[in-house]
This record gives structure tokens, sequence and C-alpha cells, in this order.
């Protein structure tokens, strides 16, 4: 069964907590709706419920291609609340569609892997799919199968988490996700739409971007996918920090003014001369506005 949403919109006292939502989750899927306090997570959860009606818009769910109305007797949903949170132990023995979880209650004292394991278990035991709330980007990555990325009552994106990672649509959900964040840095597209200007070093893109876009770009590049080596090659810089995150370390080099961070597997000592290479194939183009640039 899906989920879809179709220009969700609700308020509360003259105040929007969602405006036009769509996005369509799949059938027996864990779908987690992520994004910071005040997004609009808990009310788009009431609404597919039925707790509440919208303003304006529609949730409805699809079987084998026979639509229902959220308000139909043959779609069961369940809304777990806190109360039942705290008894973990005993997981729910209902039948239902849907079950709803809202974000997970801060005096419910447990491990990441203990909440975690509970909320994989609640998917297990029923026959439908789980949607879970919460503004922990980590457990969202861990248990999703679809996501649903909220702020300020605005879809940021929904997709899957590889897509959420690789072609984030825009700067907020590229921060969002992923530790230790993301590099941006300012750059200039080339004439041509098929490389980008970073520093004093010129660079090749995977695809091209359209010349009529802008020139003035930021590229997002995660730290996993910047070479830092002290052989010459690439953008020169000094090495800030280094701090050490399992079997590598997180580098931070200033770069013409600008810190860039790197996954390395390789020591490198505080004020050393270090040069700094980004993998095309892997930097994200955002333009002015702070959206994602395709590349075709």
């Amino acid at each position: 069964m899906n989920i879809c949403l179709d220009q969700l919109t609700h308020s509360y006292g003259g105040t929007t907590a969602l405006n036009g939502v769509s996005c369509n989750a799949p059938s027996n899927s864990f779908v987690v709706i992520v994004g910071p306090a005040d997004a609009g997570k808990t009310t788009l959860l009431r609404l597919v419920a039925g707790d509440e009606v919208p303003l304006s818009g529609t949730v409805r769910f699809m079987s084998n291609n026979a639509e229902t109305s959220s308000e139909s007797e043959t779609v069961s949903t369940l809304f777990l609340d806190a109360r039942s949170i705290s008894a973990r132990d005993q997981l729910p023995s209902v039948e239902t569609d849907v079950l709803l979880v809202d974000e997970w209650p801060e005096y419910v004292a447990c491990t990441q892997l203990e909440r975690r394991e509970y909320l994989k278990h609640l998917q297990a035991h029923i026959r439908g799919m789980v949607v879970y709330a919460t503004k922990d980007e980590e457990d969202a990555l861990v248990l999703s199968d679809y996501l649903v990325v909220l702020r300020d009552g605005h879809l940021q994106q929904a997709g899957i988490r590889e897509k959420i990672l690789n072609e984030p649509a825009n700067e907020f959900v590229a921060t969002y996700f992923g530790r230790p964040t993301i590099n941006l840095l300012p750059a200039i597209l080339e004439k041509d739409g098929q490389a980008i200007l970073v520093g004093n070093q010129t660079m090749s893109l995977s695809g091209r971007i359209a010349e009529e876009f802008c020139r003035d770009i930021t590229v997002g590049v995660r730290p996993e996918h910047v070479r830092v080596a002290r052989d010459q090659g690439g953008w020169r810089g000094r090495v800030v920090t280094q701090e050490d995150e399992g079997s590598d370390s997180i580098v931070t080099v200033s770069v013409e003014g600008v810190s860039v961070r790197a996954r390395s597997a390789e020591s490198f000592s505080e004020n050393e001369t270090v040069f700094v290479r980004l993998l095309p194939r892997y930097c994200i183009v955002f333009d002015d506005r702070g959206q994602l640039l395709e590349q075709v």
C-alpha cells in the first residue's frame, strides 16, 4: 500500500504547519519523516492517521491499483504514543496497514542501537508499513527505505537515502545529512557548463550544466570524496586540525581562506603544507539560491 500525499496544507491558529507537501511513499517500506524542530513532522503524521483534516490537499492510500481515502475503514492506521514506546519490551500485537510513530521521547532511556532495533522490530511485527518522525538524521539514514525531509512546513526532498545523500535537492538537505558535514565551497561555472573553477583549480564535471543558470555557484563535496596528499598536484593548503574518527581521521585544511574537510587514513601535522583534490564525479553543484543544478 502506497501513501500518496497531494499538496497537503495545514495550520494552527494562523501559523502554517505544512505548506503544499506532495510525495508518494512506497508500500511495505519503513518511511522516515525527518527534519528539525517545528518542521511539521507530527502534523504530517496526524494527517496520515486521519486524526486531523487538512486545510487543503489529500491523503490517499493506493493498493493493487485500487484507491481508497484516508477515511476508509479498509485502511487501518495506528498512532504509537510515548507510553507505548516506554514499554518497548511489549511490541504491539495488532494488525495494521500503517503504524505511525512520533519522535522518540527523551525520557525513554536507551542506547541508539536499542532504539533502532526496537523500531525495526515494529516493521517485522506488523503486516503493514511504518512511518516514523524524527529529527535525528543518523537514525533516518539507517532505518529508512524512504525519506521525507521537511523544513518549516515545506517539503525539501523525498526519496531513497542514496538519492538524498548523492543528489540533495538543496544546500539544507546536503548539510543535514552526513557527518562530518559536507564541504560547501564557492566556485565559478565555466562558460561551457562542463567545468568549474574552485580557487585556482579548474575541474571538469562528470556532466554538463546548462549555461543559462548562473556563473557564481557553490560546490558541495563530502569529506570522503576529498583527497589530501603531500605530493604536489591540486589545491595547495595548510593543515589546521586533525581529529581521529575510528580508523580514519578528519583533516581540516585551510586553502585560500576556505576550510576543506577530508577523510584520510594518513596522519598529518598541524601547519603542514598539503595538496587537496576534489573527486569530480562526486561534486554537487548548487546555484546562488542554494538549489541543486542537475548535470546531464
